[in-house]
């Protein structure tokens, strides 16, 4: 249970991580 937790914990801040880099990318695109 610990183990699906971690993985869990980073999955949510991958997808944290890659909605702030796209954030940057359009903010640079512009």
């Amino acid at each position: 249970m610990l183990y699906r937790q971690e993985i869990h914990v980073a999955l949510f801040r991958l997808v944290k991580l890659m909605t702030l880099w796209a954030k940057v990318t359009i903010a640079a695109a512009r």
